[in-house]
């Protein structure tokens, strides 16, 4: 199964689930331009954020808030894991 979470609705869902690009950020251990750069389609989401936004909105969806809890407490430390370096002009 091939989950398809397009930029826009990534943006969709942090939306109509009322998170803030800074939430989504602090939760997936990541910056708020890497936010920004996903949902404008100027980076790609990194398929473990796919996921893990997919799963968070089906159990918000089903009201079920503790099980959103248990996916950002399990799920969310590896999405900055596959994260590419960042690159830095002052490194070379």
């Amino acid at each position: 199964m091939k989950l398809h979470v397009t930029p826009k609705r990534f943006r969709a869902m942090r939306k109509e689930m009322q998170f803030t690009q800074a939430q989504i950020a602090n939760w997936f251990g990541v910056q708020v331009l890497s936010v920004t750069r996903w949902e404008t389609n100027r980076s790609p989401i990194p398929g473990s954020a796919k996921i893990l936004m997919w799963l968070l909105y089906e159990e918000q969806i089903k009201g079920n808030k503790r099980a959103m809890r248990t996916y950002l407490e399990r799920f969310a430390p590896h999405i900055a894991a596959v994260m590419p370096p960042r690159f830095s002009p002052r490194a070379l």
